[in-house]
């Protein structure tokens, strides 16, 4: 995918949103976005991979990517608490959008770190193809059996999420279908969380290489495996539409990749008021694919979404399924849709 209009302009601001409480039982009034909107109890810390076969080098958040490590191949954000932890950390392998990097995300990224998930972000500003994000959940399975890894027996490898944004996210579903397919070499992935998947028209909008809608070229019809949280902005009617416009054919919409999920598998869709293309990273420009509204608003389901497809989470459950899914009765989402689900 070479969508180069809106996913790598630069500069919404953006803030992480106000703690609130850990998700114990004496907040059940707290709505469940709220819950897991609020940072997690765990400290984050990352680390950089120079090459498949390196070890992950820590530095600080504070530091970009450029400063720390030219060349690494990834960013891992992870909580500190790691070593002492009695639980094993699922993992979340994230794919940028066109242009971008892990620092445009590391709201996001650091917000998922909190709750305790281990994020491998690639540093390639060009993942349609899931190639890189692959490598990436390959890299941490690896070290997961390696002894001298800071990630030796600590992570959940049966619990793996492919999340990313606009070029990112048709990368994120290109690796769900390439590890779930029979014979794969990858492990499983067992959901997938695309924010802002650009409609089949835009995938390789700009490129002439003729093996590109091969590579990168997403169809939800093809989702037999794993489950997915298909994630937009209402504002965002150019790239990622929430609902597809009369007479047009194809997968134009967040509403037409839903409606052609296979109806066995288990798929929940929402809108984000006011949030455009760009809006989930740190910084964008206001009124280029950006509406100002920051990532923040995204945090809360983002966060449930895996609590309960990964780690089982009740309260996270309750987000998306039972009588009166939590996201249905917020109103700072619109266009929500569950089916399938456990």
């Amino acid at each position: 995918m070479r969508l180069a209009l809106l996913a790598i302009l630069p500069g919404c601001g953006g803030t992480a949103p106000p703690s609130a409480p850990p998700p114990d039982a004496t907040i059940s009034s707290v709505p469940v976005g709220d819950v897991y909107g609020a940072p997690g109890m765990l400290h984050v810390v990352t680390c950089s991979v120079a090459a498949a076969s390196s070890p992950c080098i820590p530095f600080s958040t504070s530091d970009s990517d450029a400063a720390v490590a030219p060349g690494a191949l990834y960013v891992v954000f992870y909580p500190a608490e790691i070593a002492t932890s009695p639980t094993q950390s699922a993992i979340v392998t994230w794919g940028n959008g066109t242009g971008a990097t892990p620092s445009q995300y590391s709201i996001l990224l650091s917000h998922l770190a909190s709750w305790g998930f281990v994020v491998i972000a690639s540093t390639s500003p060009d993942t349609g193809t899931g190639m890189e994000m692959l490598a990436g959940e390959d890299y941490l399975v690896a070290a997961n059996e390696d002894a001298a890894s800071p990630f030796f027996g600590k992570l959940d490898t049966s619990n793996v999420a492919a999340v990313g944004h606009s070029q990112g996210a048709d990368g994120a579903a290109q690796a769900l279908l390439a590890a779930d397919t029979s014979g794969s070499s990858h492990r499983f992935i067992k959901t997938l969380l695309p924010i802002e998947l650009p409609g089949q028209e835009w995938t390789c909008f700009g490129d002439t290489d003729p093996s590109c809608l091969m590579q990168e070229s997403f169809d939800s019809k093809n989702l037999l495996e794993g489950s997915v949280f298909f994630v937009d902005g209402s504002k965002d009617t150019l790239i990622a539409p929430p609902t597809q416009s009369s007479g047009t054919s194809g997968e134009q919409s967040i509403e037409a990749y839903y409606a052609a999920t296979p109806v066995s598998t288990p798929r929940a869709r929402a809108t984000l008021i006011g949030a455009d293309h760009n809006d989930i990273q740190d910084s964008c420009t206001v009124g280029f694919g950006c509406a100002g509204v920051g990532p923040g608003g995204y945090l809360g389901y983002i966060t449930a979404w895996l609590m309960y497809e990964l780690r089982g989470d009740i309260r996270a459950r309750g987000a998306f399924a039972g009588a009166v899914p939590g996201i249905d009765s917020d109103p700072r989402w619109s266009d929500q849709q569950q089916a399938a689900l456990p």
